[in-house]
């Protein structure tokens, strides 16, 4: 009965995601640019439904993705790899690194060309890598393992995940006859 309830919130947490993608705007003069690279160290309390939690929105944003699945439950993610290699998602726009999370998640943030870490894990990791992504000029999205719901529509899907996934521009209109005929 778990299997068949965890398939069911994931397959809506993905349909959520791809749902969002479109819609996640507060204003007509804001501009949704995807991050680029995005390192997501998955959390290992859910590994299946944190990882397509945080994998859906990601992609459906226009990232390329690099993955540190759990260190406990990396089977989940190989499972997952064969889905995405079946599935219409174009070679390399997931890529998944198996190991030992914390030195990875380390080697994730000092990288230059990874523009956001997202890290769910122990408070000592939230903190050295916000300190590395600060150096590195880039986004730090850092959470404590336990402090997420993910089976949670509030908090698993939507806004708080999409956030994470743009860049916001914000276009300024100067004011005048600029645009008059």
């Amino acid at each position: 009965w778990s299997r068949t309830l965890g398939e069911a919130v994931v397959s809506t947490q993905s349909t959520g995601a791809a749902a969002w993608a479109d819609k996640f705007s507060s204003s007509p003069w804001e501009q949704k640019d995807p991050v680029g690279v995005i390192g997501i160290t998955a959390p290992a309390q859910w590994p299946m439904l944190g990882l397509c939690s945080l994998l859906g929105p990601a992609i459906a944003a226009g990232n390329t993705v690099v993955v540190l699945p759990s260190d406990k439950f990396p089977l989940v993610a190989a499972d997952l790899c064969q889905v995405i290699a079946t599935s219409d998602i174009p070679g390399g726009v997931v890529n998944m690194v198996y190991g030992a999370q914390s030195p990875l998640s380390l080697a994730l943030a000092q990288h230059q060309h990874v523009q956001a870490v997202w890290y769910f894990g122990y408070p000592e990791g939230c903190h050295v890598l916000t300190k590395e992504g600060v150096e590195n000029n880039k986004q730090v999205w850092c959470e404590e393992y336990d402090k997420r719901k993910w089976n949670s529509l509030v908090q698993g899907t939507g806004y708080t995940i999409n956030k994470h996934c743009y860049n916001n521009k914000v276009v300024v209109m100067p004011p005048g006859d600029t645009f008059a005929n």
